[in-house]
């Protein structure tokens, strides 16, 4: 009997989390998945003999190399190296967020002060103090660290302490973290160049090719579904793109590649053509979509290499993936690795002339759920299979190499998931996403045709990404949609704002529909407040209504508008409106679109010590912005058959060019003066 081949492949993805506006990241996870999971990852396969291969696409490698060079501004860790005493009414809730995403039974639980004010929050008692706030920044980082870094005096010792941390144990803590993480790409290079492990890659910024190049590819697992109008023309070349930078970057760092996972193994004829063409030795996907491309279809067929349009290409087991990946970390970890052995060798059984089977997954989002980061159980499956007789690790290139490929005359178009793209098109949303796409790549094309503009180009190439795509619609859970609906909308205002000209207004609306919850009162009676924006007496506001113009989203944005106060004029002719500021603008390009109705009510300026009067408006800027509406006005603008509200947005442009559209979702609904005196009206 013939050894069978053991292909295993570990993705490892994250999207790019750096606005292209304010160059920050809004988000921690490469930084976190980096001193967890990247390192360690390595580290076990090489020292327990694993050949494997490591599927690392390129803009997550471009993240570690800024973090590593001290380039990457993330938002997250600014706060949690900051002293807490100095964060702001808003930076404290955002951390505080933050502070608690971690596995509680395998991360927050080994720590005794973390679990305890883990309890606390979950009992609604989150007023921390500065002191419990800098534990809680410590502990939040000790329990991401991986096991190589728990293997650090300076871990070890403050995971003995457990609380009470000092500001310089904390940035002690830091310190050591980012030098950390300027290991992990020279340690898979070296890998690499000793042939202890294959490098492959995901076409640059994780694109869905197939959709690039032919979106109707969607109708073949969905004949029914609605599709966004896209120029494929237009974005086919892009395909090529991503797969050239992806290759170019891969040399430029020094880990050139054979092979490529496609991005969500999502593949189709026409993007098997162009791996093929780009020089690409191997591509993978799931094996749903082999068993929608034979006629006939026996799992044993997934063991071993075909070849379609000129390029090889493997089909992963997904049970066998899909059990390490959500179903041994509920197991006792030896006897996880014991199963999952046993399941080797009864396929091998099958395949005496030998094989290869493909166990392809996510490598670095599983280990939380394990003990140890999964240490225990990787350490006794790798050496369980590399003592085998039997079975042998092998690279995806080996596998390639020392298995003639069959020939496949028919690809189905699909992903890893249901064999279909219905993760990133045919929702509502999803397919407005690809609209707004579509139209800023239009406008690239006729705009920069000779591509003379690297930053458009960039941040259309970005925009492309697969993940904008699989956070919108109802399909995929997170607290942070709206932060991804919204990194994705400024990578294309980057596209306009990079050749000089104003995005159109669409780019500003948030592609989710989300209800979220306002903190609002209505008025309790009439007011008559001079209007000069200044924070005059408190009893000319007193009986005004309130909204909080600060929602979900704007915890991730730099929202300037904070909130309003409005009310009515006794004699029912006016209504009054001051809306509080973070900041006053001090220069005369800056104006206040004041929307009611859905129609512009009034085109303010917008700057400190600005007035200006129409015959239906007065507004007067200085601390703040107050204005006087005449109710007559407002009556001409109703639509619908609310009376009993008035939908009030403000819009903030600079230059002709919208900076801040608030409220985000939908318009705030001010209670009519109507409704106002029949609430408090007595007896």
């Amino acid at each position: 009997m013939k050894p069978v081949s053991v292909a295993l492949l570990w993705h490892m993805h994250q999207p790019s989390y750096r606005d292209p506006v304010s160059g920050r990241y809004e988000m921690p996870w490469v930084f976190l998945h980096a001193i967890k999971d990247y390192y360690d990852m390595l580290h076990l396969a090489t020292r327990n003999g694993c050949r494997c291969t490591f599927n690392l696409v390129p803009s997550l490698l471009r993240q570690l190399e800024e973090y590593a060079s001290g380039e990457a501004n993330d938002k997250i860790l600014s706060l949690i190296a900051t002293d807490p005493g100095r964060l702001n009414e808003e930076e404290r809730p955002l951390l505080l967020r933050y502070l608690f995403y971690a596995n509680e039974q395998h991360m927050i639980g080994p720590l005794p002060r973390y679990r305890e004010m883990l309890e606390r929050k979950k009992a609604g008692r989150d007023d921390f103090s500065a002191d419990e706030i800098q534990d809680l920044q410590v502990l939040f980082l000790l329990a991401w660290c991986g096991n190589e870094l728990k293997k650090e005096e300076l871990v070890q010792q403050l995971r003995r302490k457990g609380r009470h941390f000092s500001a310089a144990e904390k940035r002690q803590l830091i310190d050591l973290l980012m030098d950390f993480v300027g290991k992990i790409i020279p340690a898979y290079r070296e890998a690499a160049r000793q042939g202890l492990v294959e490098i492959s890659a995901t076409p640059y910024y994780h694109p869905i090719l197939p959709l690039l190049i032919n979106m109707d590819r969607a109708r073949e697992a969905m004949p029914t579904v609605s599709l966004p109008d896209v120029d494929n023309e237009l974005f086919a070349p892009d395909a090529a793109r991503q797969v050239r930078m992806a290759q170019d970057y891969m040399r430029q760092i020094d880990l050139p590649v054979q092979g490529f996972w496609p991005s969500e193994g999502s593949v189709s004829p026409e993007a098997a053509q162009l791996f093929a063409q780009e020089g690409v030795k191997w591509i993978a996907t799931d094996e749903e979509v082999l068993a929608r491309s034979l006629d006939s279809f026996d799992r044993d067929a997934i063991y071993q290499v075909y070849e379609h349009e000129g390029v090889p290409v493997l089909f992963r087991d997904r049970e066998l993936s899909d059990l390490v990946g959500f179903v041994y970390s509920t197991w006792d970890q030896e006897r996880g690795a014991q199963d999952l052995v046993v399941r080797l060798e009864k396929i091998a059984q099958r395949l005496p002339q030998g094989g290869v089977i493909p166990v392809f997954l996510d490598g670095e989002n599983a280990w939380e759920h394990y003990a140890e980061d999964g240490k225990t159980f990787l350490t006794k499956f790798y050496q369980a299979v590399k003592d085998h007789a039997d079975l042998q690790f092998v690279t995806v290139s080996e596998a390639v190499g020392n298995h003639k490929p069959r020939q496949l005359t028919r690809l189905h178009s699909g992903s890893w998931i249901y064999a279909s793209f219905s993760t990133w098109v045919g929702h509502r949303e999803k397919n407005r996403a690809w609209e707004l796409l579509n139209i800023t790549r239009r406008f690239l094309q006729n705009n920069d045709p000779q591509q003379q503009n690297p930053q458009a180009w960039e941040a259309m190439m970005a925009a492309e990404g697969s993940d904008w795509f699989w956070w919108l619609g109802d399909d995929q859970h997170s607290e942070l949609k709206d932060l991804f609906d919204l990194l994705f909308r400024e990578h294309l205002l980057t596209v306009y704002r990079s050749l000089g000209h104003t995005p159109p207004s669409g780019l500003f609306t948030p592609i989710r529909k989300q209800k979220l919850k306002v903190r609002q009162t209505a008025p309790t009676g009439h007011i008559k407040p001079r209007i000069d924006g200044r924070q005059d007496s408190f009893f000319s506001w007193l009986h005004a209504g309130y909204i909080d113009l600060r929602d979900g989203a704007s915890m991730h944005r730099d929202q300037n508008l904070l909130d309003v106060h409005y009310g009515y004029s006794p004699d029912g002719q006016h209504l009054f409106l001051k809306v509080r500021c973070r900041q006053i603008p001090a220069d005369n390009s800056n104006r206040l679109d004041i929307v009611l109705n859905d129609q512009l009510s009034v085109r303010a300026p917008f700057y400190r010590g600005a007035t200006a009067e129409q015959e239906h408006w007065l507004v007067a800027v200085d601390d703040e912005v107050e204005a006087r509406i005449s109710l007559e006005r407002i009556a001409q603008l109703r639509q619908g058959e609310d009376d009993r509200h008035y939908r009030l947005t403000l819009v903030h442009i600079r230059d002709e060019e919208e900076q801040e559209r608030t409220p985000l979702h939908w318009p705030a609904m001010l209670e009519s003066s109507d409704d106002m005196l029949l609430k408090n009206w007595v007896v």
